[in-house]
């Protein structure tokens, strides 16, 4: 079972991707990252993932995902180190990351 973190609360994720991975047979919604951690844990409540975060450097740490979706990318989002622990398991919605 692949474990997903979502780093962001934006509406593309809410609608679209998170409900698809909590339909999956084979993945699961674990976590939910904002810098609010009370949306997360809106989210997180709304999607029964068990964890909540409001650092997304914390979160890419931890040991309860597996893969990340993050449906807002935006370079100010993320520090240098945070892009190198992310590379290897990234799901983007948009292209323009660099």
């Amino acid at each position: 079972m692949l474990r997903f973190g979502i780093v962001s609360t934006a509406k593309i994720g809410r609608e679209l991707v998170v409900p698809a991975i909590v339909d999956a047979d084979n993945a699961v919604l674990s976590a939910v990252a904002s810098r609010d951690l009370e949306r997360a844990q809106a989210m997180a409540t709304r999607f029964g993932a068990p964890h909540a975060f409001a650092s997304y450097d914390e979160m890419l740490a931890s040991d309860v995902i597996d893969a990340v979706y993050i449906p807002c990318p935006h370079p100010s989002m993320w520090n240098g180190q945070s892009r190198r622990q992310m590379r290897e398991s990234m799901f983007w919605s948009k292209s323009h990351w660099r």
